[in-house]
Parts: structure tokens; sequence; C-alpha cells
């Protein structure tokens, strides 16, 4: 698998990359409009950016940067998070709190739902 950069990446490298999924994973996975950018990536002035929402119909763009933060426009929304990862759960753990709360309230809901799966088939 090659992880894709997108600021090492050019826009027809971005272009093959987004038909490969569109070939070989949305037939798996289903059609997505959401793209999370990866390594945290914040392209949002590029040609790259124009290409994923205007030609790729990525209509919900998410990327990582120090603040929480939602921009919607006539075609997209952007919404930059924080990363939640050591150094951020130790500094600022005001900016993921809310996301921790919701993060254990799904697992504890997949965690039943699980339960109940695990339950129908030994029955």
């Amino acid at each position: 698998m090659v992880t894709l950069i997108l600021k090492k990446t050019s826009l027809d490298g971005i272009k093959r990359d987004t038909k490969r999924w569109k070939d070989e994973v949305e037939p798996i996975v289903g059609k997505t409009d959401m793209f999370v950018f990866p390594h945290g990536a914040q392209d949002r002035y590029t040609q790259a950016y124009n290409y994923l929402v205007d030609e790729a119909e990525f209509k919900f763009i998410a990327g990582v940067g120090p603040n929480n933060f939602t921009d919607i426009s006539a075609t997209n929304v952007y919404q930059d998070r924080v990363a939640i990862d050591g150094l951020n759960l130790f500094e600022f753990k005001y900016k993921l709190k809310p996301f921790l709360i919701l993060k254990m309230y799904i697992v504890k809901k997949i965690d039943n739902s699980l339960k109940v799966i695990g339950i129908m088939k030994n029955s």
C-alpha cells in the first residue's frame, strides 16, 4: 500500500490515487463524499484541493491543525480537527474532551452491539 503525501505528490499523482480509490476501494466500501487528509495535511488553497472538491466530488474535507473549526462554503465543508496524540492529550485536554466523551460513548455502543451479536450467534 502506498501512502499519499499530498505536499510531495503532484496533481497527476493525486488524480491517479483518487482513480485507484474509486476503481478498487469504492466497489467494496461504497461511495463516499468524505476526504480525510493523510498525515494531517492542509492543502486547502491548492489545485489538488480544488480537484478533490470539484472533480472528485468530495464534499466533506477534514484536516489536522492546532484548533477545531468548520468552514462551510457553497460546494463543501472543511473541518479542521486537533490531532489525538500524546502531546494534545497532555497539553490540551480541554480541546479533546468533547471528542473523548464521544469516543467513549461510541465504543460503549459498539461493545453493546457486539455483545448482542455474540448472544445471537451462541443461541
